[in-house]
């Protein structure tokens, strides 16, 4: 794939900004988070993915290119163990997603993205 790579921090700047993780509960051990839901708009270059993992500490690598976005979620668990977690991510790309396909390089796998959730 012919598109840049990024690896973003917690906090940080770039095109794969991790910039807000929600819904923690307890979890153990190192992990790849599979996405479980996508939420954007073709005109804009955000994403919102919810993430089954909860992560304290985690990385968001984002490949992107003219025809894929590639989206990465990694780090390291803290808590119980419990396999029941979920966490939001909010990830900003270099340009409007348009028509290009997500891919969640957790499973390889094409991401359905669903129009934004209105806020209230």
């Amino acid at each position: 794939m012919g598109g840049q790579n990024r690896r973003s921090p917690l906090i940080g700047a770039g095109w794969g900004v991790l910039l807000a993780a929600f819904a923690l509960t307890g979890c153990s051990g190192a992990v790849d988070g599979k996405i479980v839901r996508a939420h954007g708009s073709s005109d804009s270059a955000t994403l919102s993915l919810t993430v089954s993992a909860c992560e304290l500490k985690y990385n968001v690598d984002v490949a992107q290119d003219s025809e894929q976005v590639r989206v990465r979620v990694t780090g390291h668990r803290s808590g119980n163990g419990s396999p029941d977690c979920a966490m939001g991510v909010l990830v900003l790309l270099r340009d409007p997603l348009g028509s290009r396909t997500v891919i969640d390089e957790t499973t390889g796998k094409a991401v359905t993205v669903d129009a934004p959730v209105p806020l209230p």
